[in-house]
């Protein structure tokens, strides 16, 4: 949701900018040797993949600007609360013969 976020608040076209990003967050988690995507990563792929897929006329200046990004970084993560778990199945999540 973060990514996509992300990708809307820079106004680029497409699933491919949030595919770019989202493998470009999980390589640099790799490189980094992290078990997992964090927030750093995918700001450092913002900063890789978001600049070119936004501009939309040639004299526009490269890149992102850091303010901007901070902004929609803490725009992203404010996604509201964390979903509730799956209820339990019906009877408690026990099979049928008791087990």
């Amino acid at each position: 949701n973060r990514i996509a976020a992300l990708c809307a608040a820079f106004d680029v076209d497409g699933m491919r900018a949030d595919l770019v990003l989202a493998r470009t967050a999980v390589a640099h988690a790799a490189w980094r040797g992290a078990d997992s995507v964090g927030e750093e990563d995918i700001r450092v792929a913002a900063e890789l993949a978001l600049p070119h897929r936004r501009r939309r006329d040639p004299f526009d200046d490269p890149g992102i600007d850091p303010a901007q990004l901070d902004e929609a970084m803490a725009a992203a993560g404010d996604g509201g609360p964390e979903p509730e778990p799956e209820p339990d199945p019906p009877g408690g999540g026990q099979s049928a013969n008791g087990d």
